[in-house]
């Protein structure tokens, strides 16, 4: 009888322990799957951030492209710039050029004039 009471207690402590192990197993299965879950948050999470990464490198390299195109036309206008300023100092310097030959031949020739039309005065006094 006594043994059959302690493999009665026996049976039921190793019903209990059974219990106990499956609650823990149940436990951390349900543990697991919650880790599961977050993984795979944390993958989806990590996925939108590789695209936020990969638009964001393009964008940069669209705009890096767009400030060197940007960078040559404002070169090629300043090249433009230079090129009419110098065209246009020529120019003033031809002119300039042009004016002092002018005013020199008009100088001599009122001076030649000048000159001959008072001796033609002195000549066509009375004495």
């Amino acid at each position: 009888m006594f043994q059959l009471r302690e493999s009665e207690e026996k049976g039921k402590l190793l019903v209990e322990e059974r219990d106990h192990l499956l609650t823990e197993r149940d436990s951390a299965l349900q543990e697991a799957q919650m880790w599961r879950s977050e993984l795979g948050k944390a993958r989806g999470n990590a996925v939108i951030l590789e695209a936020a990464v990969v638009r964001a490198e393009e964008k940069a390299r669209v705009s890096a492209a767009d400030a060197d195109l940007r960078v040559k036309e404002a070169v090629s206008r300043l090249e433009s710039a230079i090129k009419e300023k110098e065209d246009l100092l020529a120019l003033v310097d031809t002119l300039q050029s042009q004016i002092k030959r002018f005013i020199i031949h008009n100088f001599d020739f009122f001076r030649f004039h000048s000159a001959e039309s008072i001796s033609k005065l002195d000549q066509s006094k009375p004495t």
